[in-house]
């Protein structure tokens, strides 16, 4: 209710085209603010409490890998001086922020928003540099992974994190909402076509760690939100909730292929990777249960409806009646 109210919010509040930098500006320095935050705990909090594993919690790390998408796809998208003096001073804080984090979920966000950036946007000289680089380092990184894979050295802390998100056996967190996740599943064969309805629990078949004394309503807000509204919905009504993320990201992609502005492209990328950020968070763990995540998928939802109308993705009546009298749209209008 509150990512629909939100949506509404900065449908009217968001002008278009000239509120790009505002909302750009305001979410990376954002970012960077907890960033810093997140680096000094890391620094003067973290090294003394022997429990604390992260500096922030999940949300930021919606915040991070947003603030760092629009970053990037605003340089790839225009080039520019300016893009490139805040990807060199604002980006390093961030991606320091995230480590500081040391939250996974993040850095999925990343590896599958990174490639779908790289896989809608035509060729550029980034591209193809990007491409001779990956094609070269492709052997030294097989060798790196493969070293890599069961050793506990810190040079191999990514090459562990990846396979922190891919073998559910590796740490005691990926067992448990592997075990999370198949109870879930197990608890829809009830009623897997309308759901179990909301406020019931899911079903604990296999009993995995006891989580009571620090999550008591863990069995009605599961951490793997898109199987818990699979379960409490059913397929059929899941089907059309869950269809707003895909509608979203096809308006975007959309858009980004209509549009000739190079702001306009870096949005829409950039609420691309917003979109990625939400749905791995519901995902992996609570999602919306965040504030950043309702703000991003509200405003990623708001910003794709404009767009799509603005750069011509989904035609007005205008332009549809001026394209087949192929006659300009303010003609037809009038």
């Amino acid at each position: 209710v509150l990512s629909a109210a939100l949506f509404f919010f900065f449908q009217g509040a968001y002008r278009g085209r000239e509120d790009h930098a505002v909302i750009a500006r305001t979410v990376v320095v954002s970012a960077v603010v907890k960033s810093l935050m997140a680096l000094w705990v890391a620094w003067k909090v973290m090294p003394f409490t022997k429990d604390l594993e992260h500096a922030t919690n999940h949300g930021d790390s919606v915040l991070f890998t947003v603030a760092g998408f629009i970053l990037i796809a605003h340089f790839i998208e225009t080039e520019s001086r300016r893009s490139s003096r805040w990807i060199l001073l604002a980006l390093p804080v961030i991606v320091g922020g995230m480590l500081a984090n040391n939250r996974r979920l993040a850095w999925v966000a990343v590896g599958i928003t990174l490639p779908l950036f790289y896989v809608v946007s035509p060729w550029r000289r980034w591209k193809r540099a990007l491409t001779r680089g990956v094609m070269l380092a492709a052997p030294l990184l097989t060798l790196y992974v493969g070293a890599g894979w069961s050793s506990s050295s810190a040079m191999f802390k990514p090459v562990r994190m990846v396979r922190s998100v891919v073998d559910t056996k590796t740490d005691r967190s990926s067992w448990d909402r592997h075990v999370e996740n198949w109870n879930l599943g197990m608890s829809m064969r009830a009623h897997p076509l309308l759901g179990l309805g909301l406020g019931h629990e899911w079903t604990e078949v296999y009993k995995g760690d006891e989580i009571t004394s620090i999550f008591p309503q863990y069995k009605f807000e599961p951490h793997n939100q898109v199987l818990g509204w699979l379960l409490w919905f059913g397929a059929i009504p899941f089907t059309g909730v869950w269809a707003l993320f895909a509608i979203v990201v096809f308006l975007l992609i959309r858009s980004y292929r209509c549009s000739q502005d190079g702001n306009d492209r870096a949005a829409a990328l950039a609420m691309i990777g917003a979109m990625v950020a939400v749905f791995v968070q519901c995902y992996g763990d609570l999602g919306l249960y965040w504030t950043q995540s309702r703000l991003a998928l509200g405003l990623a939802t708001a910003l794709a409806a404009k767009l799509a109308v603005s750069t011509g993705a989904w035609p007005t009546p205008a332009r549809r009646l001026a394209r087949q009298n192929e006659m300009p749209a303010d003609a037809a209008y009038t």
